[in-house]
């Protein structure tokens, strides 16, 4: 999850500091927040399943010992 909210705040940044150089060119700046856009999705993803994800993981390790 760290990694993914890095990845989100590293392509705010880059989407910024574009705008700010005066970038406006849809070719470069439409990838950038498309996967802005799937990065904050896979971040709130990852948010949301954690708990259900340790829970079963740590369920299987558990019956093991």
């Amino acid at each position: 999850m760290i990694i993914e909210d890095a990845e989100v705040v590293s392509y705010k940044m880059i989407i910024k500091t574009a705008e700010w150089f005066g970038i406006k060119d849809d070719a470069i700046i439409s990838p950038l927040k498309q996967t802005l856009r799937e990065e904050e999705r896979m971040a709130q993803w990852l948010m949301d399943n954690s708990p259900s994800i340790l829970d079963y993981h740590w369920s299987k390790r558990l019956k093991h010992h």
